[in-house]
Order: C-alpha cells, then structure tokens, then sequence
C-alpha cells in the first residue's frame, strides 16, 4: 500500500511532489481506511453505499465483522472493548413457563415516545427496544426477562503501520503508543487500492496539487465517493 501510493502520488523516482515521510504515509492509509469504513458501512446520509446493500459491501468489510454474545447487567447492554459500529441486535427473552425464545432488537431514538404501541418491547412480538447511550445500549423492557444479547458488530482495527521502512524500526505516535512492528490493512484485500485513492486525495489536498480533481474523479468512477 505505501507503494501504490507512491506511484499514485507521482513520487517514485520523481522530484514532482515533496518526499512523505512513512508517519505520513501510514497515518494518511489509517485516515483513508476510516473513511472508507464509515462510507461503506455506515454512511451518515443516503447513499448507493451502505452494510448489505449488495454483496459487494459485505466482502468489503466481512473481516472486521464480530459476534458476541453477551448478559445484560440491569438492562444494559455493555459494549466490547473492541467495538466500533452496530450492526444488528438479537436476544434470548423468558416470560412465566417460556423460556429463551428468540426476539429482535430495534433501536429507537430518543424522540420516540416509550408508552406508543410502535415503540415498546413485546414478549408476544418477539421484540426487545432500546437507546444507544454511554453505558452501552439500555434495554427498554418491563414485563420479562432478558436472559442475553447477541451483538454483531464492526470492531476497531489495528493502526496500519511500516516502522519496519525506518532505520531506527520504530516510531511513537503522538498519543505515546510505540509502534516496531509493521502492521497491514486489516479489511480484504480488494478494498486497499480503494483505500490508497482515498489516501492520495488527501495528500493531494492537503498540499494543493493541480491534479487534486483528477484524483477525485477516480474515487467517483470506482462509486467510492
């Protein structure tokens, strides 16, 4: 990935564009590849990207998918250490003689009223409300048991790195973390060159090359951006 980007930002051999130091290299990848989840995945607004709109999405991101079962603690439902975005909910309930069936969960927004008919957990209906909040996600339930919450997830993924391409073979971020040993791009293998375009127009940006629209016209062609 640092040679594609490389060769993509006209600095291989070239005097064109400025030399990027491998910190640079490797926090532009780490910037892209966020990017590139959260469009993919999770994007704000409505778009032709999104988790599942065809099996393209899935493949993209299906190595960082996670399932964890889990036992709420007074209703709430702690997330992983390891936990970046939501996927989906289900959850084993018991009312009286019935015991661990299966039920759905829906978020709501904290606009929707609790009392509506639309808005309330249901043993009969198999399903389970609750809000997202700094504890984890808070169960809304009142007249049964929840007795565990599967949750599928998009976990965090380690900080592409190259230490390995310095001489002392180590670098230390700014947060104080030590990085020696080189890590790759934990998605699928198909999404990296997606991932370095993203990558080059920022760095095109960033220093205001006169082919930045070029570099963004690509991301449109491969329906990235």
């Amino acid at each position: 990935m640092h040679y594609d980007l490389k060769m993509k930002f006209n600095k291989v051999d070239s005097q064109k564009n400025r030399n990027l130091r491998i910190q640079e290299i490797d926090w532009l990848l780490n910037e892209a590849e966020q990017i590139f989840v959260k469009l993919v995945a999770y994007p704000r607004m409505f778009t032709h990207l999104g988790f599942e709109v065809n099996q393209r999405s899935i493949e993209d991101i299906r190595n960082i998918i996670e399932e964890e079962i889990i036992t709420p603690t007074d209703l709430v439902v702690s997330f992983p250490q390891n936990y970046e975005y939501f996927l989906k909910g289900q959850a084993l309930i018991s009312k009286g003689k019935c015991f661990k069936k299966k039920a759905s969960f829906i978020p709501i927004q904290y606009d929707d009223a609790e009392s509506s008919t639309f808005h309330s957990s249901s043993f009969e209906w198999r399903e389970i409300i609750g809000r997202f909040n700094s504890q984890g996600i808070k169960l809304l339930v009142e007249d049964f048991q929840v007795d565990s919450f599967t949750l599928f997830y998009l976990r965090k993924r380690n900080y592409i790195c190259y230490p390995g391409g310095l001489a002392s073979g180590s670098y230390t971020l700014p947060s104080g973390i030590v990085l020696s040993e080189n890590q790759s791009c934990e998605l699928a293998d198909i999404t990296h060159t997606e991932i370095v375009d993203i990558a080059v127009m920022l760095a095109a940006g960033q220093i205001q090359t006169s082919d930045f629209q070029i570099k963004m016209s690509k991301l449109s062609v491969t329906q990235v951006l």
